[in-house]
């Protein structure tokens, strides 16, 4: 029952009730993630770009790198957390050091965006949504791409002028084989798997995918290797973002 609502009662009753106190009473209300529950307190949390920095398996902890204010973040994954890589199931031994990812955190006990219910690279992000990196300009000196994020269609668009850097290890795919960063044109619809450089918003390919043919291609391989530890290992419990 909101505030506003009460207090009408209580006037009809003849009651009074102090609105301090009702504030109290509804933030005491508000869902916090409690060991031994599976809680995703989508109201209190934040979803933040960021490139891991640091992992560790056995204690399922680590920090990343927030993209947007720059400061480094611990977290401890929930049992229950949704892990997606590339662009299906995944788990968090799958997500690489330096790895662009979305981190969703909510608060401890001190207040501290602490607790991770889930983790998704730049591939399920991209697929998820059906959007693209509409190239617009190439460099083939500084191997730099200048693009824009966009739906597939073009009806909406998340960002322009931005840049994607490749580097000599970086991977290209095209009608599922190998491609090179020359067979990139003007206009095309890419997908990727980027980390970052430890500072600002820079993007680095470890995969560029020319089309959806090589994405798919990619996701099936994860697929076998998700089915497979499933089987091994038992199925992670998922909650819906």
């Amino acid at each position: 029952m909101s505030a506003l609502r009460l207090l009408l009662l209580l006037s009809v009753l003849g009651l009074s009730f102090s609105p301090l106190t009702l504030q109290a009473e509804e933030k005491k209300a508000e869902r916090v993630i409690t060991p031994g529950k599976v809680i995703v307190p989508f109201e209190t949390m934040r979803r933040m770009w960021g490139e891991l920095v640091s992992v560790d398996l056995k204690t399922r902890t680590g920090t990343f790198r927030s993209e947007g204010d720059g400061k480094i973040y611990s977290f401890a994954v929930m049992p229950y957390a949704e892990m997606l890589h590339h662009a299906t199931n995944g788990e968090l031994a799958d997500f690489k050091i330096g790895e662009r990812a979305i981190f969703r955190l909510h608060p401890n006990q001190q207040g501290q965006w602490y607790w991770l219910t889930y983790i998704q690279d730049e591939m399920n992000m991209l697929r998820g949504h059906k959007e693209y990196f509409f190239v617009e300009s190439i460099d083939p000196e500084k191997k730099r791409i200048g693009f824009t994020w966009a739906k597939g269609n073009k009806s909406f668009i998340r960002q322009e002028g931005l840049f994607l850097d490749t580097e000599n290890e970086t991977k290209f795919w095209k009608n599922g084989k190998p491609a090179t960063f020359a067979d990139i044109k003007l206009g095309d619809k890419l997908r990727t798997k980027t980390h970052g450089v430890g500072e600002g918003k820079t993007r680095v390919a470890w995969h560029v995918y020319l089309d959806d043919e090589s994405l798919e291609a990619f996701r099936d391989k994860q697929l076998a290797v998700h089915s497979a530890r499933s089987t091994k290992e038992g199925a992670p419990t998922a909650i819906a973002p």
